[in-house]
């Protein structure tokens, strides 16, 4: 456990001093990247943007198991949705908290900050949430057929997912608590 939380850190501070060095620059910097499957570091090169983003999705890797930016929770992460993570959360039988939320919508901007403490306080290793746009300019076509498959109507509705199955799904407004005390329902 010592050798892999040293071997964590040790990548960290290696990534965090190749974003330190690329600054210092006008190159692109080789960083290191490790192939997570196999455990081999492989030299990129890449471009200050691809940099910070394969910087980013390693220490989000290492610290939650997840690629996407975590907005929230530590134990029970709440990230930005992509494809790969919510699959491997699927697969690893999490309870699922998907938050349809789009930019144009004023409840979801209110919301959100309710969304990150409800996170911040869950501490379980078996919840994860998911930020999914919904019909604003950052919406994907995968979210986009997720939307339609759970019969979501607007944005700010809430799905808690368990095996696959809507064990909840709500639209209006909620508190911290309430967050809490719904997606705490489907942990036992």
């Amino acid at each position: 456990m010592k050798k892999e939380n040293f071997l964590k850190s040790s990548l960290i501070s290696l990534a965090m001093l190749s974003l330190l060095l690329m600054g210092c620059t006008n190159t692109p910097a080789s960083i290191p990247i490790q192939n997570v499957s196999t455990g081999i570091v492989e030299v990129q090169n890449a471009s200050p943007t691809e940099t910070a983003t394969n910087v980013t999705s390693i220490t989000n890797l290492l610290k939650t198991g997840y690629y996407g930016e975590i907005l929230a929770g530590n134990k029970s992460p709440y990230i930005e949705f992509n494809i790969k993570d919510y699959n491997k959360a699927t697969a690893d039988g999490k309870v699922i908290l998907l938050y349809f939320y789009s930019d144009d919508n004023s409840i979801s901007k209110a919301e959100e900050p309710i969304v990150f403490s409800a996170f911040n306080k869950m501490n379980s290793e078996s919840l994860i949430g998911f930020k999914i746009h919904y019909d604003d300019a950052s919406t994907t076509d995968i979210e986009k057929q997720l939307a339609t498959s759970f019969g979501v109507k607007e944005a700010h509705t809430k799905v808690v997912l368990k095996n696959g199955t809507v064990m909840w799904q709500y639209s209006s407004s909620l508190n911290a608590d309430t967050y809490i005390t719904q997606m705490s329902r489907f942990l036992t």
